[in-house]
């Protein structure tokens, strides 16, 4: 049976999910063609170690962005070269769409699940206001989950000790073997005042922000304090963080409220 391809139906299709109107136009080549190539720029800046920048992924929805639009232009100019006299293929019906979509869904889904390692970035919202003035609460801050450097003064990403899911991001204070303390404010390493780790007074006014006895950090973790020293969940807390829950080094932020902040670098 001969059907007429609808150019509105091709375009309304793609707008829906890019490749799926060229489907319905009768190409499947060229459907998963689109998914392929957003794929593979997935890929080829995630080696290139720049997903995990604001840049590499205004890239990414930049061209995420160019493929919906050829997309829907291609599909609807396949829907009216094909005429009233199209002979439908096996992927012509519902089971054929849902199957298109459910199999590309799924490709997506595995490469986001090992974003970390397949793609080098990972996201973590902010929870708290733990790091102002560097990040604010629900900030979504980029981690390059390829940098496990750890230095005083850095901010890391991780997961915190005896949690499954919840992300946070810290500044490194201590490494294994420091002695860490706070006096009046100020943190001291090894008996020397650590100015890398030194806050503005309206972010420490608390008395647990102005005084700890002096910790001993173990092998295989790190101190780990906030920024905002009077709302930060940190090592003061919970204790040492293990080197096995660092998730890596945070870069920039991707989202947020607050648009200035966008693009900011964590430093």
């Amino acid at each position: 049976m001969l059907y007429d391809r609808s150019p509105t139906t091709a375009g309304f299709f793609s707008i829906i999910y890019p490749g799926l109107g060229q489907l319905y136009a009768g190409s499947l080549s060229k459907g998963i063609g689109c998914l392929g190539f957003i794929l593979l720029t997935m890929l080829a800046l995630g080696s290139l170690g720049v997903l995990s920048t604001f840049w590499g992924c205004l890239i990414l929805v930049s061209a995420i962005i160019a493929v919906y639009i050829y997309s829907i232009v291609d599909a609807v100019s396949l829907a009216k070269k094909s005429g009233p006299n199209y002979q439908p293929a096996r992927f012509n019906s519902w089971y054929g769409y849902l199957g298109f979509i459910a199999a590309t869904q799924a490709v997506f889904f595995a490469v986001g699940m090992k974003s970390d390692t397949l793609l080098g970035y990972s996201l973590v919202e902010m929870s708290s206001d733990s790091m102002r003035p560097q990040a604010e609460y629900q900030d979504l801050v980029l981690v390059d989950t390829r940098d496990f450097s750890l230095e005083v003064g850095k901010p890391v990403a991780f997961l915190m000790p005896n949690t499954a899911f919840k992300k946070d991001i810290k500044r490194v204070a201590g490494l294994p073997g420091d002695r860490i303390s706070i006096i009046y404010g100020k943190v001291y390493r090894n008996g020397q005042h650590e100015g890398l780790l030194d806050v503005e007074a309206q972010y420490r006014q608390r008395e647990l922000s102005e005084s700890m006895n002096e910790k001993i950090v173990p092998q295989g973790h790190v101190f780990v304090l906030g920024d905002d020293r009077d709302n930060s969940n940190d090592s003061r807390f919970w204790g040492h963080l293990p080197f096995e829950n660092i998730l890596g080094a945070p870069t920039e932020i991707l989202v947020s409220a607050n648009l200035s902040q966008l693009g900011h670098s964590l430093q």
